[in-house]
């Protein structure tokens, strides 16, 4: 008897151990940096904060010097025509530095909206904010992949996938962060 209660302590603190070792595990992989900028950026600009934390996990990591083989800079993987555009065109300034993390968040996020009003939906949005916005408007004006204009079929394997991966960074930001302050 006494070692069946022994061995029910050694289980329940096992399991105790191994939900605390996968919490650790779950805010390591899913932190929150710059959330001072992410927080005014996305209340500015009126996009979930949820949404910008996935995108920033998805694209950078959170690392704010990261540069892709196809020229996007910074936490948020903005190219540089991109960001000019959202500078002159969005935002009405002259374009800063993409490595500068304020500048790049306030950019992504400032076209995250844009996309977000043009495109209406979120899936459609984050497939134009990877893909481009010509290759989601030659996907909403082909039956193949919309319907009733909306987005219902993602050509682009990689995109797909992108779309996807922001979707579930969302969701999980979402539960480990219910109440972000």
């Amino acid at each position: 008897m006494q070692s069946k209660k022994f061995l029910n302590k050694v289980s329940a603190l096992f399991i105790l151990l191994f939900i605390i070792f996968l919490t650790v595990l779950i805010y390591i992989g899913f932190p929150i940096k710059y959330k001072d900028d992410v927080k005014k950026c996305s209340l500015n600009e009126k996009v979930d904060i949820y949404l910008v934390l996935a995108v920033i996990k998805a694209e950078s990591g959170f690392n704010q010097n990261t540069v892709s083989d196809k020229g996007a800079i910074g936490l948020m993987q903005i190219l540089p025509s991109t960001a000019e555009y959202v500078a002159e065109e969005i935002l009405d300034e002259r374009i800063s530095d993409l490595k500068n993390a304020e500048v790049n968040i306030r950019y992504g996020v400032a076209y995250l909206n844009y996309l977000k009003n043009k495109f209406d939906d979120e899936f459609t949005f984050l497939a134009a904010y990877n893909a481009g916005e010509g290759n989601v408007n030659k996907w909403l004006n082909d039956e193949r992949y919309a319907k009733d204009g909306k987005l219902i079929y993602i050509p682009f394997s990689e995109t797909r996938k992108y779309v996807k991966k922001i979707l579930s960074y969302k969701k999980i930001y979402r539960f480990i962060y219910p109440y972000i302050s």
